[in-house]
């Protein structure tokens, strides 16, 4: 669904894996290869997506991520990507200036990744992430996403992380996220929150970031 984060899967082989499900629906939709239990993932989807288009107002999500309130109703469905050679990249950007970049390499369910500039220097920054990666190349789609970034953060204001997915070869556009956690998360050490704010609100020209 556009409207809010969630309800996130995978149609495969006949086979359904959950990403983000309602908690009563995870004992029965598994992922990783186990069996799902398809009758039952389809029946919800079913509601997922009556209680989506029928325009019903979400009070809990809209209290803490009101910007999806305002979108269209619909729901998307598109092509699944090569996970298994991809990685994903958070750029965050102020008024279209890439300032940092997280590169994911989550793994056994554990929030994993580190924080690079945009020349691919390693920044000692955290917050949500538990760990950092281990030996981290520099990609070869790099400059390529730079660019993609650059382009794309042209026309939004303020911040944005502008996530991506990239392999070797290809770069793919995921989303443009605007409450990263619900906001609920401080980057360690703080000077990296104040950086975006000192951008986003003129005190530092973004050009000299």
């Amino acid at each position: 669904p556009t409207q809010w984060t969630g309800h996130a899967a995978r149609i495969l082989d006949h086979e359904y894996f959950c990403f983000k499900c309602p908690k009563k629906a995870k004992k029965h939709l598994r992922m990783d290869g186990e069996s799902s239990n398809l009758d039952y993932a389809h029946s919800e989807a079913l509601k997922s997506m009556r209680y989506t288009l029928d325009n019903i107002p979400f009070r809990s999500q809209a209290a803490r991520e009101t910007q999806y309130k305002y979108l269209p109703r619909r729901i998307i469905v598109e092509e699944y990507l090569p996970m298994s050679t991809m990685r994903e990249y958070h750029w965050w950007t102020v008024n279209g200036q890439p300032v940092f970049i997280c590169i994911r390499c989550d793994q056994g369910g554990q929030t994993r990744g580190s924080y690079f500039s945009t020349a691919f220097q390693e920044l000692d920054i955290g917050g949500a992430i538990v760990e950092n990666c281990k030996e981290m190349p520099k990609p070869k789609t790099w400059d390529r996403m730079l660019s993609i970034v650059q382009k794309m953060g042209e026309n939004v204001p303020g911040i944005v992380c502008i996530d991506l997915y990239a392999n070797d070869r290809d770069v793919y556009f995921s989303e443009f996220t605007f409450t990263r956690n619900r906001c609920d998360t401080l980057f360690e050490p703080i000077v990296a929150d104040a950086l975006l704010y000192s951008m986003s609100n003129g005190l530092i020209e973004s050009h000299l970031v």
